[in-house]
């Protein structure tokens, strides 16, 4: 695994179990002011954005480990899978 690999997986990690979190302690928003209601749901949008485009990069890793043309060494072929898709 790199360096950029193993800093994606463990930032993942941390994100993951934020979000977690996060979503447990939701019903405490509805105590927030207006204006901290405000910049809450603003810091979720930019948050939601970003994993939406860590997911979008990711999705195309997918796809092009996945090809056809990458044969037998594609993912399909390493994993066993080939041969059920003829």
């Amino acid at each position: 695994m790199t360096s950029s690999a193993a800093t994606f997986s463990t930032a993942l990690e941390v994100a993951l179990k934020a979000n977690a979190r996060l979503g447990a302690e939701a019903a405490g928003g509805r105590g927030l002011s207006d204006s901290a209601l405000m910049a809450a749901q603003r810091s979720l949008a930019e948050a939601k954005r970003s994993l939406d485009a860590c997911a979008s990069v990711l999705a195309g890793e997918v796809v092009r480990r996945s090809s056809v043309e990458a044969g037998s060494a594609g993912w399909p072929g390493r994993r066993g899978s080939a041969r059920r898709r003829r």
